[in-house]
């Protein structure tokens, strides 16, 4: 499998509509990345995640939209955006280098977040979804206090889903309301 502009190289009088057409067609998908646990295999590796995490880092119920464009199968373009709930674990500091080191085990990428209020560079690093419930379960006997409640809470809900639907998302209360 290619990128998006590799296929459309290859198939030069296809859309890329048409490309993701017959790739459904054929039954074809595109490889999932590896799970948290398949990456981090040492103790030391989940130990020094556990402690970025409650350092510097959060456990968060994020609130994900869906956007104004809609796939056909997902009842077609222009529609009103639906929202979605999702485990979210992040850190966020000023050491880049550390950063990349826990990037690597959790196979995303170092972003830049904001300016600190004394001018230096602020970097993030994030996962969600299945890739936050794996972790969470792993890293869960590291955590304690309010991070632990919060990884149990997610680690119960999204068990059987990675995301869930929200209605209303201006009632949206993370966490249930618990905090």
């Amino acid at each position: 499998m290619g990128t998006r502009s590799e296929l459309l190289k290859l198939f030069p009088g296809r859309s890329w509509f048409s490309i993701e057409g017959k790739g459904r067609g054929l039954r074809l998908k595109r490889p999932q990345r590896a799970l948290i646990s398949a990456t981090l295999c040492r103790m030391g590796d989940v130990g020094f995640s556990a402690g970025m995490v409650i350092a510097d880092g959060s456990v968060i119920e994020s609130l994900i939209s869906s956007g104004d464009r809609r796939g056909k199968l997902d009842g077609g373009g222009g529609g009103l955006a639906r929202w979605y709930s999702a485990a979210q674990v992040q850190v966020t500091m000023e050491d880049k280098e550390s950063l990349s080191r826990l990037a690597g085990m959790w196979g995303v990428k170092v972003t830049f977040c904001q300016k600190s209020s004394v001018g230096n560079d602020v970097w993030r690093v994030y996962v969600h979804g299945k890739k936050a419930y794996d972790l969470l379960k792993i890293m869960l006997p590291y955590l304690a206090g309010d991070k632990r409640r919060k990884a149990l809470y997610m680690l119960e809900k999204y068990k059987h889903r990675t995301s869930m639907p929200v209605l209303a998302p201006r009632n949206f209360k993370g966490f249930g309301g618990m905090i």
